[in-house]
């Protein structure tokens, strides 16, 4: 994928999910590429994101050295170490009690995994008491030479309920 030049947030929203919406049947490549489900492959990519979310280890989710993540009213964190250091951010003072998700859309096409996802968590922040709250999320997992996958865009949209 090529790299995506800095642009309003908006923008870049829209571009992002274009590409979500798009790249599994506009491929720029001549060559043929082979289109599964990818549920079983998101499903594996979720719990482990999850499983580290839930342990409050930003560090320990495979956010590639480039990704993207974009939350809604705010600017783009873009690389790995701006991303994980928002991310140790956030978590400070922050229980996950509970967490729970569901692929709502799952697409593999040759190294790239399309996913569009909610997710149930319920929080707590502090001493306040514990909150639920709902995401929807798009994500763009990205398949590295040492066949790992890692996070390259990241969409998440949380509405506290």
């Amino acid at each position: 994928m090529s790299r995506i030049s800095p642009c309003r947030p908006a923008c870049l929203r829209g571009v992002l999910m274009m590409l979500l919406i798009c790249s599994p049947v506009c491929q720029e490549s001549s060559e043929a590429v082979q289109v599964g489900s990818g549920k079983e492959l998101s499903r594996q990519l979720w719990e482990s994101y999850l499983g580290a979310v839930m342990a409050l280890q930003p560090e320990k989710i495979a956010f590639a050295k480039d990704a993207v993540l974009i939350y809604p009213d705010k600017l783009e964190l873009r690389g790995r170490d701006a991303i994980q250091a928002h991310l140790v951010k956030m978590f400070a003072g922050l229980k996950i009690l509970e967490v729970s998700f569901k692929i709502e859309r799952a697409e593999e096409v040759g190294a790239r995994a399309y996913t569009f996802v909610t997710i149930d968590e319920l929080i707590q922040e502090g001493a306040a008491p514990p909150t639920r709250r709902h995401a929807r999320c798009a994500a763009v997992w990205e398949q590295q030479p040492d066949k790992s996958w890692q996070l390259a865009y990241f969409l998440v949209n949380y509405l506290k309920l």
